[in-house]
């Protein structure tokens, strides 16, 4: 009986250790307005013109270092519109074809290459001609993102009891 004991303590000894060692040596957040435990920022949430607070958030708490700025001048050399014009040859010819062949479809020909376009550069996936499962679960992921991603839009839904006037702000 003393030896479940023992382990018992020793396993409770262990998870205590890890949670308490686990919180304390958490790497600190990104800084950001001040926020309350388990509601984070919804207290100074805007309810309108949130992109102006966004933009004030961004000035006052956003630190540009030497690392930010080389990656964003990777990215402007690989992927600003001299640069582009390099990737523009991946699909012409495939959207040229799909063109003469299916004109009333232009729209989606539009969409699938210019989705090509970008899983090649990406990942250096080629897309099928048509119906690719990838470019359908990119499109997907694009449509719930959207609708999900929308600034403020489940704040009150996630906290409905702040609607109220009772309520202490």
């Amino acid at each position: 009986m003393t030896t479940a004991y023992n382990i018992l303590l020793l396993l409770s000894g262990a998870i205590f250790a890890y949670v308490v060692l686990g919180w304390t040596s958490q790497k600190p957040y990104p800084p950001g307005p001040p926020s309350l435990p388990g509601l984070g920022v919804a207290r100074i949430h805007p309810k309108t013109e949130f992109w102006k607070t966004y933009a004030e958030w961004g000035r006052k708490y956003v630190h540009i270092n030497e690392q930010f700025k080389m990656y964003r001048k990777m990215m402007h050399r690989t992927f600003n519109p001299d640069a582009a014009q390099i990737y523009w040859e991946i699909q012409a010819q495939t959207l040229v074809d799909n063109i003469v062949k299916y004109p009333e479809k232009v729209v989606e020909h539009l969409q699938r290459d210019a989705a090509a376009v970008i899983m090649k550069i990406a990942y250096g996936y080629t897309v099928s001609r048509n119906n690719d499962h990838f470019v359908a679960l990119a499109e997907e992921h694009m449509r719930l993102g959207s609708l999900v991603s929308a600034p403020g839009k489940w704040l009150v839904d996630s906290l409905p009891f702040r609607k109220y006037g009772f309520f202490p702000s």
